[in-house]
């Protein structure tokens, strides 16, 4: 819902598929625009964010965004859009649901490894991954939080190229269409910006 929106000294641009409030934007990660908007840093048509600048922000927060992701693949996708956006100096904040590392112990630390690698191959550094949030008591942690800078990005291995999850698809075609219109989508956009501009 927009935490940062109300405070001081931070430009937040918050977004959702579907926003629960009527200042949080409207936008799919996996389809926004990453391109130039004349010199600010999104966007919007009627009542959509369509575009962002690239290398614009200094931080980004994917808070249980991944996880509803079907794929490693897009994940992939979604964490390379985000790279584009971030400055060179920038931060991603992941936090994910605790049901990411379950399992038994073992397992649960196996899959949290996995998915912490898949992002790491996606061109960031680990500065922190640490449980948050142990409700009511209990021992387990409520979700997970992963601090990550960028870095190198590196070649696909057994992760698909991207955050494994438990039950991912293997649907291919479907991802790769998906992606692949992403990309045309950056195009177009870089168009319809120039026609606007001109």
């Amino acid at each position: 819902w927009g935490p940062f929106l109300d405070t001081p000294g931070i430009n937040c641009v918050a977004f959702d598929i579907a926003p629960a409030r009527p200042e949080v934007l409207t936008a799919d990660l996996i389809e926004l625009a990453v391109t130039d908007c004349r010199g600010d840093v999104k966007l919007i048509h009627e009542g959509r964010l369509v575009a962002v600048e690239p290398e614009a922000y200094d931080a980004v927060v994917l808070s249980l965004v991944l996880s509803f992701v079907p794929t490693a693949r897009w994940r992939r996708a979604m964490l390379e859009r985000v790279r584009k956006c971030l400055k060179p100096s920038g931060s991603l904040f992941v936090i994910e649901k605790a049901s990411l590392g379950s399992g038994g112990r073992e397992a649960a630390q196996r899959q949290i490894c996995a998915f912490q690698k898949g992002m790491e191959e996606c061109g960031y550094k680990t500065v922190k991954q640490e449980p948050i949030s142990k409700l009511d008591g209990g021992k387990k942690p409520h979700a997970y939080a992963w601090h990550l800078q960028l870095g190198p990005a590196r070649e696909m291995s057994q992760y698909e190229g991207g955050p494994p999850m438990r039950g991912d698809t293997t649907d291919y075609e479907a991802q790769e269409a998906r992606v692949a219109a992403a990309a045309a989508a950056d195009d177009a956009a870089a168009v319809a910006v120039a026609a606007t501009s001109a």
